[in-house]
């Protein structure tokens, strides 16, 4: 699978490309939105905060959808492995 393809790994290379006190802000911000909104009461997934709070620190507009927004559209995104197809040989 090219790596291009899976957000995850998409994520973590731009979240690694970060400089360090970039990916200090990124930490702490998700440690206060994960302290300040309640699991029930969360409009959005961590992912998709991570994925956010990512792009929002480089700030040059290179991925404008987030691949992890709740919504029919997006889960298709996500390539996840129960939805691939599996080849069995007999």
């Amino acid at each position: 699978m090219n790596h291009l393809n899976d957000p995850v790994k998409r994520l973590v290379r731009r979240f690694v490309s970060l400089p360090p006190n970039a990916r200090l802000r990124v930490a702490g911000n998700l440690l206060r939105w994960r302290d300040e909104s309640e699991p029930t009461a969360r409009s959005k997934s961590f992912l998709e905060q991570f994925w956010d709070e990512v792009e929002a620190a480089h700030g040059d507009g290179l991925y404008t959808a987030n691949p992890f927004a709740r919504g029919p559209i997006s889960y298709g995104a996500l390539n996840l492995p129960q939805q691939r197809l599996v080849r069995l040989s007999c």
